[in-house]
């Protein structure tokens, strides 16, 4: 069997050794377009339940690629003056260059012919008498866009613009740095991949790029060319997290994240894609090195199950099949975390320093108080009594001022035979609408006397119409009104369950910091740890569940959560909620409508 490999990046140089030394009877070239030694980038970062999975996968491979790397147990986060650490989120660094030169070294220790400065296109004769072609080209394949329609691709484009930076300074571990100066936000990703550099990732938005002179560099020029300007203008803004360190760049240019997408791998019955030419996810959440790896780490075992006698057709479906199916579900968490980049200036100027860390931790929906709890509870106990006043109590059992209404707690039941919104022994209760208000409409819900005005809303469909309904939905309503915020159902063009959880988080967000709209939001189902979360990082006032949940919402959140006497209702902690959600709805609030 003859594998030739078009790119010789991590994951093209990773299966060339792997195919090599599971299957000694197969030849394997791989074409790399790029010089010997030739990379762009700095570190690349792998948690610690990823480097299990690749050491498990390639024991004695990976064991010696990572003994000398960086490694750290926590993540460090600074804004305002504050520094946080969550601890319980473990994570290994190794130079990029490093990495690559190992993986080439064990490639041709393992008869792979590894070919430089080749660049391969489609209908190359060098792939001619090749029984597999492997395309990893990278995010702007050739390949793949030659066949787009039949591969089913599209290329979303973030708003938040990025650089990539190494630096001098030498972090402890995982650093997220937030400043702000006359421009606005700016925000770093930064962590040590040996003991000299560490990688230095800058991101800010759109608007306030554009405010500070930083697209002033032609990022038409031939790649290699890096943007000195804004490595000096980064140096200023992060002078006193630098200790006197210096950026060190290579091809360091801005540019906006761009998500690949593909509904099939196969371009035809030899040919597969691997890697970034397949798929992209924000860098906040996945390593498309850690992707390209376990893609290779697939294919090679289903090259070698074809070299036992398995159907090539249905080795490279089942590669297609499994691997598919793992890089939707990261895609699915990077969006929400996506997304929180695309707007971290809002929250960062809204939210208390406290909540705004929690906020983020919490950003991809699927991490809540008590997940963080299990890694660090001496941070969850610390952030939450900012929060709460109290390191003890349940996010849900704090009580609240609707109007004139005091409610015992954060949660809200609805009843599918209920007619109005009404206040019984301190709970409110609303007519069960879900699925009755269309994706991006809403509607008025008749009210007892003393309740404010309360609308129901269904978020749209797609994140990028979230503002556009947010600020109908304003102009057509009360001042004071208090918004019931559904998700819509997925759909087949709505971008999965996580595009229209998002909006939906966002849609409230929105109407709460740039607006003062008390937000109620609905869930799916009587997730506690989710509906705390979104309480105590200020995405919604209160969480709506089906009246019969409601018991059992608040019985779960007792578990974990020892319940402590609330203040009395006129105290300060009631009116608008929390310590931190009273900051948020002042003049922060009006900087951020501003």
């Amino acid at each position: 069997m003859k594998v030739s490999i078009v790119g010789g990046g991590p994951g093209g140089l990773y299966l060339a050794s792997l195919i090599r030394e599971r299957t000694p009877g197969a030849s394997v070239e791989v074409f790399e377009r790029n010089e010997p030694e030739a990379t762009y980038g700095f570190g690349v970062v792998f948690s610690e339940p990823t480097l299990r999975n690749l050491v498990a996968g390639d024991p004695g491979g990976f064991d010696a690629l990572f003994a000398t790397s960086r490694r750290w147990p926590g993540i460090d986060i600074r804004i305002k003056g504050r520094s946080f650490r969550a601890e319980g989120n473990g994570f290994a660094a190794i130079e990029r260059r490093t990495l690559l030169r190992a993986l080439l070294d064990r490639a041709r220790a393992a008869g792979a012919v590894v070919h430089s400065a080749r660049d391969v296109a489609p209908g190359d004769p060098v792939l001619a008498d090749a029984d597999v072609v492997v395309v990893a080209d990278g995010s702007n394949s050739l390949w793949r866009r030659s066949h787009e329609a039949t591969l089913g691709a599209s290329v979303e484009q973030a708003t938040a613009k990025f650089i990539w930076f190494g630096s001098t300074k030498v972090f402890d571990g995982m650093t997220f740095l937030f400043e702000k100066n006359a421009d606005g936000w700016f925000a770093v990703h930064a962590y040590p991949y040996n003991d000299k550099r560490s990688t230095f990732v800058v991101e800010t938005d759109q608007a306030t790029w554009q405010r500070s002179g930083l697209d002033a560099f032609d990022v038409t020029q031939p790649p290699g060319l890096s943007d000195e300007g804004s490595a000096a203008y980064v140096e200023r803004l992060f002078a006193k997290h630098l200790d006197g360190g210096r950026m060190i760049l290579n091809n360091s240019r801005w540019a906006n994240f761009r998500t690949v997408r593909t509904n099939r791998w196969r371009i035809d019955g030899r040919t597969v894609l691997l890697g970034d030419a397949a798929h992209t996810a924000h860098f906040s959440v996945g390593s498309g090195t850690k992707m390209a790896l376990e893609d290779a780490l697939e294919l090679a075992g289903q090259i070698d199950a074809v070299a036992a006698g398995k159907d090539l057709q249905t080795a490279l479906a089942d590669y297609e099949r499994i691997r598919l199916a793992d890089v939707r579900r990261i895609q699915s968490l990077a969006r929400p975390s996506l997304s929180w980049w695309e707007h971290f200036g809002e929250y960062a100027t809204a939210l208390a320093p406290s909540q705004f860390a929690f906020h983020f931790l919490t950003r991809s929906g699927r991490v809540g108080r008590r997940r963080l709890a299990d890694g660090d509870p001496g941070f969850i106990a610390r952030t939450v009594a900012d929060i709460a006043g109290d390191p003890s109590r349940d996010g849900l059992r704090m009580s609240y001022l609707l109007g004139c209404e005091p409610f015992v707690d954060r949660v809200v039941a609805l009843d599918a035979g209920q007619h109005a919104a009404t206040v019984d022994a301190g709970r409110l209760t609303l007519p069960d609408l879900r699925g009755g208000v269309p994706a991006g409409g809403y509607a008025t819900v008749a009210s007892a006397p003393g309740l404010p005005k309360i609308v129901w809303t269904c978020a749209p469909t797609r994140l990028d119409a979230v503002s556009a309904h947010v600020s109908d939905l304003v102009t057509a309503t009360e001042p004071n009104a208090v918004v019931v915020v559904e998700a819509a159902p997925p759909g087949d063009d709505a971008g999965g369950y996580a595009e229209t959880a998002v909006a939906q988080r966002r849609t409230s967000e929105l109407l709460r910091l740039r607006h003062g709209h008390a937000t109620i939001a609905v869930l799916a189902g009587p997730d506690a740890d989710l509906a705390e979360s979104l309480v105590l990082a200020g995405r919604a006032d209160l969480v709506a569940v089906q009246a019969s949940d409601v018991d059992g919402m608040l019985m779960v959140g007792d578990q974990t959560c020892a319940e402590s006497p609330d203040p009395p209702f006129d105290s300060p902690a009631h009116v608008g909620s929390t310590p931190g959600e009273r900051q948020m709805l002042t003049a922060d609030a009006r900087e951020i409508q501003r």
